[in-house]
């Protein structure tokens, strides 16, 4: 049961549906508007690997599995990378295209750009739309790990 008394199966589904959502509505947006990415385009991207990934956290923590972060720290919630080698840890499959991308969007969400500018980040992919087929994967991953109850 998750703290909210839910079955950790229906607490992932919602966190999944939820991440399908924000993603469906990224999808149609367009990169760019006036010569400047679009960052709400950004956001809801960044979002939604956010939500997949931890609906993966919130399956697996219902099976039974060790609760303990191994002794390390619990990476923090917009830290892509950090969410992402959390669930690898945890026994969600590395997907080799996610390892190269996922850093690119990590640093920009964890310090959230695309709702706050920032000088100190680094260089913003031109597309986010670029990253479509690593985030197909990840979606893809989450959902075989979440088995029915994925959708």
């Amino acid at each position: 049961m998750t703290p909210r008394g839910l079955p950790a199966s229906l607490e992932a589904q919602r966190f999944l549906i939820r991440a399908r959502q924000y993603r469906d509505q990224a999808n149609k947006l367009a990169d760019k508007e006036s010569f400047e990415p679009n960052w709400p385009k950004y956001f809801l991207v960044t979002h939604a690997i956010e939500l997949a990934i931890t609906a993966y956290l919130v399956f697996e923590k219902g099976l039974g599995r060790p609760r303990t972060r191994g002794g390390g720290t619990k990476p923090d919630d917009h830290d892509l990378m950090g969410l992402y080698k959390e669930a690898v840890r945890r026994g969600l499959k590395s997907n080799a295209l996610v390892l190269k991308e996922l850093p690119h969007l990590s640093e920009l969400h964890k310090i959230h750009y695309a709702r706050y500018p920032k000088i100190e980040a680094k260089p913003v992919p031109a597309f986010i739309s670029e990253f479509d087929d690593m985030v197909e994967q990840l979606f893809r991953d989450v959902r075989e790990a979440l088995g029915a109850f994925g959708g």
